[in-house]
């Protein structure tokens, strides 16, 4: 079997194979790179929905039973408390975030338990400081999600 080379470099019949195995080589290339220029754009996109989320309660048709009505809600029974003693309101969301924020969950699970043992958070009590902090501990374990 002799190889005719003059044959061979003129015969056409493979010709089609390589104009397929020349554009597939092209479309991957082409895939890959516009993969690769999107790859930041959708890293940076995904990080920033990631940190809008953190931190955010689910809304559902029913509340949590530790933080009925949520931060907003809390902060009005500490106006509401604070403007009957004549004194200036804490800021509810600020001082969760100050002294709460550092704590690790099991600590928050801790004391939000033995608070509810010893009636901290009690409805039918009337509003003073020690009992928003209470409740501001119990709300701090909702936004956790330890509830």
């Amino acid at each position: 079997m002799r190889i005719d080379v003059k044959n061979f470099l003129t015969d056409e019949s493979g010709g089609v194979s390589l104009d397929w195995v020349v554009l597939t080589c092209v479309l991957v290339a082409t895939g890959l790179a516009v993969m690769g220029t999107l790859r930041g754009g959708i890293e940076t996109t995904t990080l920033d929905v990631a940190a809008d989320l953190r931190g955010q309660v689910v809304r559902s048709s029913f509340e949590a039973e530790l933080c009925p009505g949520g931060v907003p809600a809390l902060q009005a029974h500490e106006d509401a408390r604070a403007a009957s003693a004549e004194e200036e309101p804490l800021d509810v969301a600020a001082w969760m975030e100050t002294n709460l924020g550092p704590l690790s969950d099991e600590t928050i699970r801790t004391d939000v338990l033995a608070n509810l043992e010893a009636g901290g958070t009690e409805t039918g009590t009337a509003w003073t400081s020690e009992r928003v902090r209470v409740a501001a501990l119990a709300c701090e374990a909702v936004l956790r999600g330890l509830d």
